[in-house]
């Protein structure tokens, strides 16, 4: 485990179904991360 930013788990329900990643972006690494996550949500269903 590294505890860093830029990591979320992706969910559907209570289960983790996945992981993302972003680095590289000074301080925004966990938004991005959670627009991505956002951007696909309606899939997730």
């Amino acid at each position: 485990m590294l505890a860093l930013s830029g990591g979320l788990p992706i969910k559907v329900g209570d289960d983790v179904v996945g992981a993302v990643g972003v680095s590289g972006s000074p301080g925004k690494d966990d938004d991005c991360s959670k627009a991505g996550i956002d951007k696909v949500a309606d899939q997730l269903k």
